[in-house]
């Protein structure tokens, strides 16, 4: 069997993610457009906007005159648009009658933003097809950093990273806890303080150097979301987050009935990383949007008659 028939013989990789489908031929072309397609998207791991749901790959054995245009980025070689690094994905309105439920699952990872999902991806990777992927120097200090925030220590004997040093004072004093010559010495509760601190540390180290998915600063996610927010009848939009992100208070007339009236006001708390409701103002200028155009929310317009009457103060409840 010549290498050309064997190329084309052996299955289609075929991987599907949120945006819709990419499909990878066995030839040398199609193995580096793969490997070059699985590179990025582990580079991109913790990335807020490069975020595309789970990654499973498949492979289909099936008819492949018909997804000829499609294969290896449209027989180009390549996942993606040259010097763009965006994947041409295939919707699946535009693929063959069949071609979905004749894949055969090969490949599945949630792509959750944990230390343990991060690190099993290149170990499935590997399993499947053999690559060899590389981990970037950034991604590596958010791995770290994400394994002590979730374990609640660090190995004083591992090999040392960007904050090692930052953290050492911590876990030595966690080792002398955790150390003790017999079961009565151990202090169970000062085990948990130090567990908490070093988990903090690590929380901490990680809003304030990085913006990872699933684990960003308030303050960075409302100068950039990555995700919608919904506040009571309302889904706030480009100013009401500008309006948040410079430390003002939101009026909320949507919601202004009884089942969401604790949702009137909203602003943000940036030390607690917490965005609060209330059904009362805030002591700080507040404003209202229409339009995309922000507007002085005054007590006279904030308030009905009978809500000024209760007297009632702020809840500060968060949402």
């Amino acid at each position: 069997m010549t290498m050309e028939k064997s190329n084309r013989t052996a299955p289609l990789k075929v991987v599907l993610r949120n945006h819709g489908y990419l499909l990878f031929s066995g030839s040398k072309a199609g193995e580096e457009a793969l490997r070059g397609y699985l590179q990025r998207t582990v580079d991109r791991y913790f990335e807020p906007h490069a975020h595309d749901g789970a990654l499973e790959i498949y492979e289909y054995s099936g008819r492949r005159r018909e997804l000829m245009p499609h294969i290896n980025g449209g027989g180009h070689g390549m996942s993606c648009r040259k010097g763009t690094g965006k994947a041409e994905y295939i919707p699946r309105e535009a693929l063959p009658a069949g071609f979905v439920d004749s894949l055969e699952p090969r490949l599945y990872h949630t792509m959750n933003p944990t230390a343990d999902e991060y690190r099993g991806l290149f170990s499935k990777v590997k399993g499947y097809t053999g690559f060899e992927l590389s981990s970037r120097a950034e991604n590596e200090d958010i791995y770290r950093l994400l394994s002590i925030r979730e374990r609640g220590y660090m190995n004083i004997h591992d090999r040392p990273f960007t904050y090692y040093k930052e953290l050492l004072p911590l876990a030595e004093r966690f080792e002398e806890v955790t150390q003790v010559k017999a079961a009565n010495l151990f202090d169970p509760q000062a085990f948990r303080k130090l567990s908490s601190e070093i988990r903090k540390k690590a929380d901490d180290i990680l809003r304030r150097d990085f913006d990872v998915r699933g684990h960003r600063s308030l303050e960075k996610y409302l100068s950039n979301p990555d995700t919608a927010l919904l506040v009571g009848n309302v889904r706030l939009e480009n100013e009401q987050f500008r309006v948040l992100s410079e430390g003002h208070a939101l009026y909320l007339p949507e919601n202004d009935r009884p089942a969401s009236r604790h949702l009137l006001y909203c602003m943000a708390d940036f030390i607690r990383n917490k965005l609060l409701v209330s059904g009362e103002p805030f002591p700080v200028r507040t404003y209202r949007v229409k339009d995309g155009i922000r507007y002085p929310a005054g007590q006279r317009e904030e308030l009905s008659e009978k809500r000024k009457r209760t007297g009632r103060k702020p809840s500060g409840r968060k949402l």
